[in-house]
């Protein structure tokens, strides 16, 4: 984002694997919910965010991933490249203003924004509170990476203490990006919780489809999303048009989660004050609608500082009315230097 949002890189062969995905193995009884818009697979709890060390920003595509994607799919109007590894740059924090917009009145910029550029590397650090049996705490971390017309989107969620984590859960989207956006082309999601076997979770897409994690094939929606990829895509259309998110309109937003495909509909509503430890910003929530059927479906609501450059500065991420989890940005957000 010029406004900018976090940033991801790579991409899954235009034609779908065939091979059929691993059975996920079966869900544990009321998991706490796994910090993610919208995701149809739960997660769990407990952390000091203070006892937390913060990990080496490294830029560059993921290499254990890099070496599975093969060459990147084609999609129409986006130019193939394959540029070279670039070299790492310190991220640095995200001034409130600099998107233009005064940090008490988020929602008109003070002047036209500048022309929407995708940033290379972009880091969100938020702290995880919550309720499962119990309080629970933790963190959370979203990184976008991009090289060229490549990204990924890593989100991590630790519930638990760093050194011995109930439950962490990474999600990875693999992509191009289009004239519209986010084109994803692989999904990946790994669950690990204490005392059960590693659960993982891929959707696969091409031109005209998508393969679910559970083998079934299904079209493939126009601007559809996945679940790591849809915050980036959120904050890629509120840069372009911030008047989206005037209170009582709606986003619809395809997205295909690992077991279902749904058209997500969500609420603008009335601006709200965050506090953070930079001080309180001001952000707009956006409310999910309950899907016909939203058994196993975790729904968000998720908070958009337009000062921020229109990231998600909070999510909460409810399972059922007792069982939730709470993210909040738990320092500036940081974007490379180029």
């Amino acid at each position: 984002m010029a406004a900018t949002p976090v940033e991801p890189a790579a991409s899954a062969p235009s034609e779908p694997s065939r091979s059929e995905p691993a059975t996920p193995a079966p869900r544990p009884d009321a998991a706490p919910p796994s910090a993610a818009a919208a995701s149809d697979a739960p997660p769990g709890p407990d952390v000091d965010p203070s006892t937390v060390p913060t990990p080496a920003f490294a830029l560059g595509l993921d290499p254990e991933r890099r070496a599975d994607l093969g060459p990147p799919p084609v999609h129409a109007g986006v130019a193939v490249d394959a540029p070279g590894p670039r070299p790492p740059d310190a991220p640095t924090p995200v001034d409130p203003g600099s998107s233009g917009v005064p940090g008490g009145s988020s929602l008109t910029p003070a002047e036209p924004l500048p022309a929407f550029e995708w940033p290379p590397s972009t880091r969100l650090s938020y702290v995880l509170t919550g309720y499962y049996r119990g309080a629970v705490h933790g963190f959370a971390q979203v990184e976008w990476l991009r090289e060229g017309e490549r990204y990924q989107v890593h989100l991590e969620v630790i519930v638990g203490l760093p050194v011995a984590p109930f439950m962490t859960r990474r999600m990875s989207s693999d992509g191009r990006l289009g004239p519209d956006g986010l084109v994803p082309w692989r999904y990946d999601e790994v669950t690990r919780i204490a005392w059960r076997p590693e659960r993982v979770a891929t959707v696969t897409f091409d031109a005209t489809g998508l393969r679910l994690a559970d083998g079934r094939w299904h079209p493939r929606p126009a601007g559809v999303q996945d679940t790591a990829s849809q915050f980036v895509q959120m904050a890629y259309l509120f840069n372009l048009e911030p008047d989206r998110l005037t209170p009582g309109r709606t986003l619809a937003l395809p997205l295909a989660l690992p077991r279902r495909v749904d058209t997500w509909v969500y609420d603008v509503l009335d601006e709200e004050s965050i506090d953070t430890p930079f001080g309180p910003l001001a952000a707009i929530p956006l409310k999910p609608r309950p899907l016909p059927d939203s058994r196993d479906t975790l729904s968000a609501e998720v908070w958009i500082a337009p000062s921020l450059r229109f990231l998600p500065v909070r999510l909460r991420i409810r399972q059922d009315a007792e069982t939730f989890v709470d993210l909040v940005l738990s320092r500036a957000p940081e974007i490379a230097a180029r």
